[in-house]
């Protein structure tokens, strides 16, 4: 009898230590969101000390065997420089992954310090020599970065659809607008002036150096056959898109660019649960007609980083 029960005991405590560590580790779930804050401390010499929050939130829209996770990224920061920084960034896979929503959105109350334009010869010319503003008249020459202040709204939204395995297209809207924008060096009144790249190119193609914007639509294609969207370990992801910006949609002028962007992983683990692999991306951004607006052209930095 003693030992039945001891027998007894020792399966009921066997079944609720698994019941219990099912509880605690259920399957993904459609519908649930996984909501995770953190705090942010950073140190920029641009910006000194930064604060504020970021916070990943993920979700499966549908069954979670035939639909990929859903992801978004939000951070909020201000600066001892006053510099308030607010961006938002989403990935939404419909049921079945039939339909992606890509979206980017940003505001920056901000600073950014630029060196010209180009990497070669006519950059050094451009920012180490003056700009000419007239014929054989040049302007004091800037050997130094150039420290700009704007504020900037950016919203970018695409919509795709599935039309076969790993294949998708579709449509986005992108609007870019800067405004209040001040050049810290920009001096008309010496002589000679000293004329910064951001207004020299601004007036030299006839945008307005204190605000700018560029609004306009994208086409899209994309292939995408990674494993995980969120944490990929194996697959490919291919972007393509052409944007369009009309003057009738709010262009300060009309312009077109591509986009081109490739990824690629390789699992180097045999195990079940991966983890180590090699990551490649490569992208290229190419202004293909009209002029675009100064803070707009393609630069590193702003590429559009994975989520």
């Amino acid at each position: 009898m003693r030992l039945l029960k001891q027998f007894l005991t020792a399966t009921l405590l066997v079944a609720f230590v698994s019941g219990h560590a099912q509880e605690e580790k259920p399957g993904p779930q459609q519908g649930k969101i996984y909501f995770s804050p953190l705090p942010v401390i950073a140190v920029n010499p641009t910006f000194g000390v930064m604060y504020g929050l970021a916070a990943s939130t993920s979700m499966f829209t549908g069954d979670p065997n035939t639909t990929r996770m859903s992801t978004s990224l939000g951070t909020f920061t201000y600066s001892t420089k006053k510099q308030l920084m607010f961006t938002f960034k989403t990935n939404v896979y419909m049921p079945h992954d039939n339909w992606i929503l890509l979206g980017d959105w940003r505001y920056f109350d901000t600073s950014q310090p630029t060196y010209g334009l180009g990497t070669g010869p006519q950059s050094v010319k451009l920012a180490g020599s003056g700009i000419e503003y007239e014929d054989g008249m040049f302007s004091e020459p800037i050997d130094d970065a150039q420290l700009m202040e704007f504020q900037y709204i950016h919203f970018h939204e695409t919509v795709l659809k599935k039309v076969r395995k790993s294949f998708y297209m579709g449509l986005g809207y992108h609007l870019d607008y800067h405004f209040e924008i001040k050049d810290n060096l920009l001096n008309l009144d010496t002589v000679p002036p000293v004329i910064t790249s951001h207004y020299g190119y601004s007036t030299n193609y006839g945008f307005d150096p204190e605000k700018y914007n560029l609004s306009g639509i994208s086409l899209n294609a994309m292939y995408d056959s990674r494993d995980n969207a969120a944490t990929p370990y194996e697959g490919r992801y291919a972007l393509m898109t052409f944007r369009i910006n009309p003057t009738f949609l709010g262009s300060s002028q009309a312009s077109s660019s591509l986009w081109l962007e490739y990824r690629d992983y390789f699992n180097l683990s045999k195990e079940p649960q991966p983890s180590h692999m090699l990551a490649f991306w490569i992208y290229g951004n190419f202004q293909t007609s009209g002029h675009l607006p100064y803070l707009d052209l393609p630069a590193l930095g702003w590429e559009q980083l994975p989520l």
